[in-house]
């Protein structure tokens, strides 16, 4: 009964999180009930192909869940999962839109803590503004589908053997892509210089110049190629959170390519160079040689964290092929 747990998983995922076990159990028992009554009349187990028709028969997770929510005014249990699905998508992409200008605009002009506040008031009267504009806009268009008895598609032509595993391990948390989405978006625009962060320290009141060495040109392009791929991967796991086997993969080699670059990198003696390479800060020594120890502690730490998630990546994949030996031992 993998494939039910699946299905039952699929819709408990679109349903209200204070009904969503009373409602897979009761679901659960009627297709349960309906399984041993096709079986009795057929004197025999249901096969792969007799299991799916019965699921496609009981309509797609999307839609079963609906049945399941109050009656909705304006938006009818038909559309509204997707109303619903459409609105957090909009929020989650204007919420990172303004979160990275926040970001642009308080590391590009200095950072301290007024600026900080006055910037965070700005974007959240902004933020409302724009969202409530854009949710008024998808409210329209699924009011219009709505009226007008629009049907998509997908909702009759779904595969059950397509649906993601039953298991939390390898659902992706939306906040986590957002601040991938967000962090890469930074980085990039940084590496090839739409914005700038600060690059002095102050001694002794005087401020103290720093850039990165010459040691970094080779790197330009390969560090820039897996920015974008790693940028590329956070927005594909923002719109479909949940691991593949694919995307898993493409991680590992992106981070095994990641650990190499560092590795190359950490071979450089000069990673930063100072205004004033002969500065010494008392207790702490020369200012360039201090800094320079740092990038290469900063190299390894990252390392071993795309070392751990390497790992994990990898223990996941042992997950996906354990569910398709499930899959082939309940199809044999």
């Amino acid at each position: 009964m993998e494939l039910i747990d699946r299905y039952l998983h699929a819709v408990k995922g679109y349903l209200p999180e204070a009904q969503q076990n009373d409602i897979v159990a009761e679901l659960k028992d009627d297709l349960l009930s309906q399984i041993e009554d096709r079986e009795a009349a057929l004197e025999r187990p249901l096969n792969d192909a007799e299991l799916q028709a019965l699921l496609k028969q009981s309509g797609h997770p999307m839609l079963v869940a609906s049945r399941y929510r109050p009656q909705e005014h304006l938006i009818g249990p038909t559309m509204y999962p997707f109303w619903w699905t459409a609105q957090k998508f909009m929020l989650i992409v204007v919420g990172s839109v303004y979160g990275l200008l926040v970001g642009i605009r308080v590391l590009s002009s200095g950072f301290s803590v007024s600026h900080l506040i006055q910037e965070l008031i700005q974007s959240a009267f902004g933020f409302v503004s724009t969202a409530l504009f854009y949710a008024a806009a998808i409210t329209l268009v699924f009011w219009f589908f709505e009226r007008n008895q629009v049907r998509f598609g997908f909702l009759d032509q779904w595969n059950p053997t397509k649906l993601a595993p039953a298991t939390d391990r390898l659902r992706i948390k939306r906040d986590e892509s957002i601040f991938d989405v967000v962090f890469e978006a930074l980085f990039l625009l940084w590496w090839i210089g739409v914005i700038s962060f600060a690059t002095t320290f102050y001694h002794h009141g005087k401020p103290v110049p720093f850039s990165m060495s010459p040691a970094w040109e080779p790197y330009w392009w390969p560090i820039l190629a897996t920015s974008v791929a790693s940028m590329a991967l956070a927005v594909v796991n923002l719109i479909t959170p949940y691991w593949t086997r694919q995307r898993l993969l493409f991680r590992i080699v992106l981070n095994i390519v990641c650990i190499g670059l560092a590795y190359l990198l950490f071979q450089q003696d000069e990673l930063i160079v100072v205004g004033d390479a002969t500065l010494e800060m008392a207790k702490f020594g020369n200012a360039q040689t201090l800094l320079n120890k740092s990038a290469h502690v900063v190299l390894v730490l990252v390392s071993l964290m795309m070392a751990a998630e390497i790992v994990g990546d990898v223990r996941k994949l042992f997950a996906l092929a354990n569910h398709g030996n499930t899959r082939a031992g309940a199809a044999a």
